[in-house]
């Protein structure tokens, strides 16, 4: 009997520890890959090597990660930059898993978080002025206003004075969306939900001003989309 309560503890932690890397396989195989991301990796990376030229630590707080290749990839062309994922999808949060687990000498790409970007800071769970940057792309034109309206929000609480928030996308320009291209692409997100819609970079500015954060830049990018700078203010 005292054999069998000896042995039975570590029976048990032998099948948590063969579950554990299970999972591991589990989220190797649960890597997801978008053409679009894809594509579109080099012209965003040029850009933010601009924005993100920084002597010393650099924390950038990528939101709505999707996949997690543009995480893998800029963490690798940037090894100063502490780069940390997050998303919403248990799905997203899976694949981000999976990159990591393929490319582990890459260390400074770090675990995803759970992140919902309608709720608080402090709701999620993150520190005031704790991010050099954020980073997100293709998010506020595929999702409610309220989102937008959260990203901002998120934005003056995490980010460090001087801080910036990249935002990859299609984007109206003072109430005028070109080219035909854009709005036969705005007619389609209706479609899929009255909420979704191409922003105006106009409103996106307010949100900016409420929040502490002023457009800063604003880069013209390959299929008619552009990357807004928005800075924190000193």
């Amino acid at each position: 009997m005292l054999i069998k309560r000896i042995i039975s503890p570590i029976t048990n932690s032998l099948r948590v520890v063969g579950q554990f890397f299970r999972m591991e396989t589990d989220y190797r195989k649960n890597v997801l890959s978008f053409p679009p991301t894809e594509r579109n990796k080099d012209a965003i990376l040029a850009v933010l090597k601009q924005e993100f030229s920084h002597d010393g630590p650099f924390s950038v707080l990528e939101l709505a990660a999707g996949s997690g290749q543009h995480g893998l990839y800029f963490a690798q062309a940037f090894p100063h930059v502490t780069w940390q994922p997050s998303d919403l999808d248990p799905k997203h949060i899976a694949s981000i898993m999976g990159y990591r687990q393929l490319n582990p000498d890459v260390k400074n790409l770090l675990s995803p978080l759970h992140v919902d970007i309608t709720k608080s800071g402090e709701e999620c769970g993150m520190r005031s002025e704790s991010f050099n940057a954020i980073y997100t792309a293709n998010i506020v034109h595929i999702t409610a206003w309220a989102v937008s309206v959260g990203l901002f929000a998120l934005a003056g609480y995490v980010l460090k004075r001087g801080g910036l928030l990249s935002i990859y996308g299609p984007f109206v320009m003072d109430g005028v969306l070109t080219p035909e291209s854009n709005r036969k692409f705005e007619e389609h997100l209706k479609t899929r939900d009255p909420q979704f819609g191409i922003r105006d970079v106009r409103d996106l500015e307010k949100l900016a001003e409420q929040n502490g954060l002023k457009l800063s830049r604003m880069h013209d990018m390959p299929a008619n989309n552009k990357i807004l700078v928005f800075r924190k203010q000193e």
